[in-house]
């Protein structure tokens, strides 16, 4: 019974070893091959800690990937510029009444 309790307790104390992880992440915008960015080719990741600490760094990296993804594939690029433009144009109307009105 003893000697139960020193197994758990060793076990405990004992440092565990990160959990390694590749990843490979590529993002697709069309069945083309060129419609392909790669944006992790087998990286060497180490999973230490909690999820949640990291949380802010995995949130801007996503981040960061999609715009990459957004402006270097034209496909993307004319999906989302119809939208922004329209946007745009309505920021730019708002601004005009703003003027107009002072």
């Amino acid at each position: 019974m003893a000697s139960d309790r020193q197994d758990k307790a060793s076990r405990r104390r004992r440092r565990r070893e990160p959990l390694q992880v590749h990843l490979s992440m590529v993002v697709r915008t069309g069945p083309d091959p060129e419609d392909q960015l790669t944006l992790l080719n087998n990286r060497k990741l180490y999973m230490l800690g909690s999820v949640f600490e990291y949380r802010a760094r995995m949130q801007r990296f996503l981040v960061a990937g999609l715009l990459r993804v957004a402006t270097t594939s034209p496909r993307v690029y004319r999906e989302i510029a119809p939208g922004l433009s329209a946007m745009l144009d309505g920021l730019r109307s708002r601004r005009r009444g703003r003027k107009a009105g002072k």
